[in-house]
């Protein structure tokens, strides 16, 4: 991307988090760090989509077993961001795909020489049009992260892709997907310059946040006493 490019973030969580992140109360969301994450470690938002955002909140509070978030979601929400960004690799771009193909090859040589097995993307559940578990592209954009501080470059600020999900539009041969997204893992929280309510939503009142409150936190214990499990889907 072009030094200084603008850009609208989107983030599902709960609105708890969301009210904690406007007021101040909250002063940023802690990256997450899956080894199975799409664009490796981050922030993750949706880019100009609230819609996509506010579905994908509501699914992590539907299916809390499946551990779509680092936070549990009992009040559905979306808090939008805007982003000013320098640096990225941009995987819809020829120049992200070279980083990408960069840190591969790194990767793989690192492999061969160790002995260790390269990390794998896994097929999707059945029902599913994409691969969803992505071992492989959070190594390989990890170890990119990792090459761009060992050279002392300038740090990348974000890793940007598109992603095709969802059932097609129509029965026909479109590849127009319903759940399809541009995706945005913010590594570097000092390109977010304000977090803002999106248009139609409105603050808690104090009363609110508190019922709010303790729905999160039952939503919360509910987890930490669940049997763990690896996030089959995002």
């Amino acid at each position: 991307m072009n030094d200084g490019t603008l850009l609208l973030g989107f983030h599902g969580c709960d609105v708890t988090t969301r009210d904690d992140l406007l007021t101040g109360r909250l002063g940023g969301l802690s990256p997450s760090e899956n080894k199975y994450d799409w664009l490796g470690p981050g922030v993750y938002f949706f880019e100009n989509d609230m819609d996509r955002a506010r579905a994908f909140a509501q699914s992590a509070c539907d299916y809390p077993e499946r551990l779509y978030t680092r936070r549990p979601i009992a009040t559905p929400a979306v808090v939008g961001a805007v982003l000013c960004v320098s640096r990225s690799i941009d995987m819809t771009t020829q120049a992200g795909m070279t980083v990408w193909q960069h840190a591969y090859l790194q990767l793989l040589s690192m492999s061969e020489a160790s002995g260790e097995p390269m990390p794998t993307n896994e097929e999707a559940p059945a029902g599913e049009d994409t691969v969803l578990v992505r071992k492989l592209d959070y190594a390989v954009f990890s170890a990119a992260h990792k090459q761009a501080a060992l050279s002392k470059q300038a740090r990348y600020q974000l890793v940007r892709g598109a992603f095709l999900q969802g059932d097609r539009l129509s029965s026909s041969t479109t590849e127009f997907r319903w759940l399809s997204h541009i995706q945005l893992a913010v590594t570097d929280p000092g390109c977010i310059l304000a977090w803002f309510l999106p248009k139609g939503d409105k603050l808690l009142t104090p009363d609110q946040f508190a019922v709010a409150k303790q729905a999160y936190v039952a939503a919360d214990q509910a987890r930490r006493q669940s049997k763990p499990r690896v996030r089959a889907k995002r």
